[in-house]
């Protein structure tokens, strides 16, 4: 996992200047801005948003082991929850692979920055059920929080998902209550 607050870059996903950015990417840009500024509670109530979009949409697919890949034979490209933000929030395309920070070689790949990399792996432990990982890697959250919020609603044993978590691959309803009644909790202590 990330070291806490320290590792935090500053961020800016837009190449360009928004004056000359087209109407959807403009969109797309006080996406990712409401993102970033929102709490650990509401960042949960976006991604399940925008992975319901993605379900909605023609172009994409979920499948929780896959970041942003697209099958351009099936013309979809499979996303998991943390890609469903970036097909969201980002100017990535569909027929870009995501690859991590500052890693991208050419224009069939797409990178985050460090800021960004950071938040899409704590949405990664959340679909995996570990909320303390999410809290951790977010980063804004102090330890002493953290603690707190796992020794009144995590599992009782360390390595263990959170009590009702269910694999969205196993049942996607489940898991969508799952992860907004963890929003819910965190929003009752303030994130």
């Amino acid at each position: 996992m990330f070291d806490h607050i320290d590792n935090v870059v500053p961020f800016n996903p837009w190449p360009m200047p928004a004056a000359a950015t087209s109407g959807a990417t403009a969109q797309k840009r006080r996406a990712a801005a409401e993102f970033l500024a929102a709490s650990p509670s509401r960042r949960i109530e976006l991604a399940l948003a925008d992975m319901a979009a993605a379900e909605k949409s023609p172009h994409y697919t979920i499948d929780m082991n896959s970041w942003h890949a697209p099958h351009p034979a099936a013309g979809i490209c499979t996303v998991c929850l943390a890609g469903a933000i970036l097909a969201n929030r980002h100017p990535i395309r569909p027929d870009q692979v995501y690859v991590g920070p500052f890693e991208a070689d050419g224009p069939g790949e797409y990178a985050t920055s460090a800021q960004w990399d950071r938040i899409l792996c704590s949405i990664d432990e959340l679909r995996n059920g570990y909320v303390d990982g999410f809290l951790v890697e977010d980063g804004r959250v102090p330890d002493a929080t953290i603690e707190a919020f796992v020794v009144n609603n995590g599992p009782d044993e360390i390595c263990d998902p959170f009590p009702g978590y269910v694999p969205y691959d196993r049942d996607p309803n489940a898991f969508k209550a799952w992860a907004s009644d963890v929003a819910r909790k965190l929003a009752a202590v303030g994130h």
